[in-house]
């Protein structure tokens, strides 16, 4: 049982690694320099919002999710990097800043860097809910998915059933980050239904 455990928790950094492996190569071989620039960029943002906007309640989710009673401990983790994230928002639209041009070097992934600061926000929260509840396999299939669907999208990018531009690689990236959050959203449901805090406002 702890073997089987064990095993299902490195499927996912192992495949990720193996899977990046592959998909880096053809990255460099079918895109431009300045696309494979951005979305290098692309994920340092990504990972820097979420370290940004999570302000260190990930790690307090952790480290009370067994000693703290369990009533609204998800959602109040959430709460305060959701407020910050929508106060972003609302700034970056009175102001029409273009974060991608700013941050990644691109004038047209404005959306596509909000959304997947948006998902990875999210999913980094929901991710910590399944290792947490002890989900080693769709933890690792989480980890996976937006690999794979990189790589298949790389395979139709070299078959010539998608071009090779920056619109359609980020589509690909959110596509696979907004599964995992789906997937991450639809296990982690009960938990989030069961918070006392969702109950007494939705359901009263």
């Amino acid at each position: 049982m702890i073997k089987a455990r064990i095993l299902h928790y490195a499927i996912g950094p192992l495949g990720v690694a193996a899977i990046s492996l592959i998909t880096l190569p053809f990255l460099t071989w079918l895109f431009p320099e300045s696309i494979v620039a951005s979305y290098t960029l692309f994920f340092i943002v990504m990972n820097f919002g979420t370290m940004l906007f999570s302000l260190g309640l990930d790690q307090s989710l952790v480290r009370h999710y067994f000693s703290y009673e369990k009533k609204s401990l998800l959602l109040l983790t959430l709460l305060p990097g959701s407020f910050f994230v929508g106060s972003a928002l609302i700034i970056i639209s009175l102001y029409n800043i273009n974060l991608s041009e700013i941050l990644i070097g691109s004038e047209n992934s404005n959306y596509a860097i909000i959304i997947g600061v948006l998902i990875a926000f999210y999913s980094r929260f929901l991710s910590l809910v399944l290792r947490s509840e002890d989900k080693a396999l769709i933890y690792s299939i989480t980890q996976l998915l937006p690999k794979l669907v990189l790589l298949i999208f790389l395979c139709f990018v070299f078959y010539q059933f998608f071009d090779a531009n920056e619109e359609s690689l980020y589509y690909a990236i959110l596509f696979g980050m907004g599964g995992a959050l789906f997937l991450q959203a639809f296990v982690c449901f009960p938990i989030i239904k069961n918070s006392s805090f969702f109950v007494s406002v939705f359901f009263s």
